[in-house]
């Protein structure tokens, strides 16, 4: 792959990048959720095996879905330069903002909860600062997962330190509510694909 040949075109392709950090001790960590949701797409709609692209800075997958080319994205650069790979995969596939999707963990939604937006700010997530510092449009879809669990109902410390919370794994009884925000996540962009943002929105926010 030529680092700056670009293919494919705007309106035949969708790239979903979820956010998260690679490597074997952030696995199945609440910050990772965004890797979780576009691996259940990939399961769901038989894309190609994770691929690394060094020159996008992420892992790809490839495939087809309601008949445009899908793109799925890991980006490898730690979720705090997010927008690195994003801006590279956007550039490279030629990408205009309404076909590219983010997706990534929210501390303002309760556990297992999603939103899906056309568009909206960065709040207080590092990976979606990141993007936006550097990605040329602020509008562009996204789908937020929520991980916050602190509080008797799971047993986790309600002082327990941000960061220290969402680079934990997923706790035994936090496990079955992760995963069915990840399938309503994945059914939420399955939907918009098929039958367009609002009707996606209607049902799952």
């Amino acid at each position: 792959m030529e680092k700056n040949q670009k293919v494919g075109t705007s309106q035949s392709m969708i790239v979903i990048v979820g956010l998260g950090n690679v490597g074997k001790e952030y696995e199945g960590s609440r910050h990772n959720a965004g890797f979780a949701l576009v691996e259940e797409l990939q399961k769901n709609w038989g894309t190609s095996d994770w691929k690394e692209e060094k020159s996008l800075k992420a892992f790809i997958s490839k495939g087809e879905f309601n008949s445009k080319k899908v793109i799925l994205a890991k980006p490898t650069t730690f979720m705090n330069l997010s927008g690195e790979a994003v801006v590279q995969v956007a550039n490279y596939y030629k990408i205009e903002p309404e076909n590219l999707w983010i997706c990534y963990d929210d501390l303002d939604l309760p556990l297992g909860k999603i939103r899906l937006r056309k568009d909206g700010s960065a709040g207080t997530h590092n990976g979606m600062k990141s993007i936006q510092e550097l990605y040329p449009s602020k509008t562009f879809p996204r789908l937020r997962i929520g991980i916050e669990s602190r509080g008797e109902e799971f047993g986790v410390p309600e002082q327990m330190n941000t960061s220290d919370f969402v680079l934990r794994k997923f706790t035994t009884k936090e496990k079955p509510f992760i995963d069915i925000g990840i399938q309503n996540g994945a059914k939420a962009i399955t939907l918009a694909l098929k039958d367009g943002m609002d009707s996606a929105m209607n049902k799952y926010n």
